[in-house]
């Protein structure tokens, strides 16, 4: 996915799994404000080690 930055330069971001997941959760579309934040990297119960991240999606007032 690109994503255009508030300062309108623009930045990749690969879609894995668990993040279109998210993203579908939350009815994301073009033009809607996406945040998505690194909370560092974790060991899961597993014993496996991954990045947690957290996704907001803020839809565009207008609907458009």
């Amino acid at each position: 996915m690109i994503v255009q930055t508030p300062a309108g330069d623009l930045v990749a971001v690969w879609m894995t799994v668990w993040l279109t997941a998210q993203m579908k959760s939350q009815d994301a579309e073009r033009g809607d404000l996406v945040s998505v934040t690194f909370h560092g990297r974790e060991i899961g119960k597993s014993g496996k080690a991954f990045n947690r991240y957290a996704v907001t999606v803020l839809k565009e007032a207008n609907g458009a």
